[in-house]
């Protein structure tokens, strides 16, 4: 996004959120997604910066059978805030929607609901 606004300006920035984030988002918010933010960071990740994120294991605990694990996002170099979840999977939802939540207050990414509300206003494509 950042190339694509520094490069062409507003618009471009906004025909590209709107063409192919705004759909990610609304499935998202329209539950036809689930609560997929590890799919919503990848599209983001992949449009603003050119890459995909990845995610650490950075503890577990508990036994074998019943382990719990904390798992961060990473895009570049950057890590997010870490997530727990009862296996690797939940994990890494929650440390992406904390990912995605730090890129929203840091203006990269607007609100699902401001995205969401474009998105619709831009029409069919």
């Amino acid at each position: 996004m950042a190339a694509i606004f520094l490069d062409g300006g507003i618009d471009p920035a906004r025909t590209f959120l709107n063409t192919w984030i705004g759909p990610e988002i609304e499935k998202v918010v329209s539950g036809e997604e689930g609560s997929n933010h590890k799919s919503l960071l990848q599209q983001l990740a992949q449009g603003a910066y050119g890459i995909a994120p990845t995610y650490e294991v950075i503890d577990e605990v508990g036994p074998d059978h019943n382990k719990e694990f904390q798992v961060r996002a990473r895009i570049g170099q950057r890590r997010y805030a870490a997530a727990w979840g009862r296996n690797k999977k939940e994990a890494e939802q929650g440390a992406a929607e904390k990912a995605l939540e730090t890129l929203r207050l840091e203006g990269v990414v607007p609100s699902i609901e401001h995205a969401f509300r474009r998105s619709s206003e831009a029409g069919p494509h």
